[in-house]
């Protein structure tokens, strides 16, 4: 497995520099005026990594020369899961750092960097099954499908949310701290992650190269 991590750093190495550099620019520009970095860049920078990743390596044909090496396809979908997690972790943390260091600066709370963390596990539990399902070529567009369904159903929920109190999600809500709010989302979305992950094994694994 650390062989396959490693991979993944020299195969994305100038992507991984790239984005860190661009997400720094980023939160320059954007704190003009304001007495934070916004940790929340980190979350969409996080979710362009897995892109960029699948891109590079599509162009480099990496995927066909790892699956003609004696590795395990388990462990090549468990590699993917864990480095954009990885990558997505580190942006948060270069971002709650910079917040904490800079006197002038406002520090990240624990429930930010948890709902920050859960966005980014949330979106790659979609994007690698639509990968491994769509190809390289097709996942922009699958993506696009994908977010457009969520945006057209997601106001629909919201409305009937409201007319409904919720369904008495809302005085269960209040029972709880925002830190024990900021772990059931953590918990929740690592169950979504575990789910995402089988069904990718089960798609990579009859997949042909």
């Amino acid at each position: 497995m650390k062989y396959l991590l490693l991979k993944e750093w020299i195969v994305n190495r100038s992507v991984i520099i790239s984005i860190i550099i661009l997400m720094l620019i980023s939160s320059f520009i954007m704190s003009e005026g304001q007495n934070y970095f916004p940790i929340y860049l980190a979350i969409g920078f996080g979710c362009v990594y897995p892109f960029s990743s699948g891109m590079t390596e599509s162009n480099n044909k990496s995927d066909i020369l790892i699956n003609s090496l004696p590795v395990n396809r388990k462990d090549i979908v468990t590699s993917k899961y864990l480095a954009s997690l990885l990558i997505g972790s580190l942006l948060i943390i270069i971002m709650a750092t910079i917040n904490l260091v800079i006197p002038s600066f406002n520090n990240n709370s624990l429930h930010e960097m948890v709902i920050s963390i859960s966005a980014i596990g949330f979106f790659i539990s979609i994007y690698f099954p639509l990968l491994y399902l769509l190809g390289p070529r097709f996942i922009v567009s699958g993506m696009i499908v994908f977010f457009v369904c969520i945006f057209a159903i997601l106001p629909t929920i919201i409305n009937l949310g409201l007319k409904n109190n919720f369904w008495g999600l809302e005085s269960i809500f209040y029972q709880f701290t925002m830190n024990q709010i900021s772990f059931i989302i953590l918990g929740i979305t690592s169950m979504i992650i575990v789910a995402s992950w089988l069904i990718s094994n089960r798609i990579y694994k009859n997949k042909q190269f």
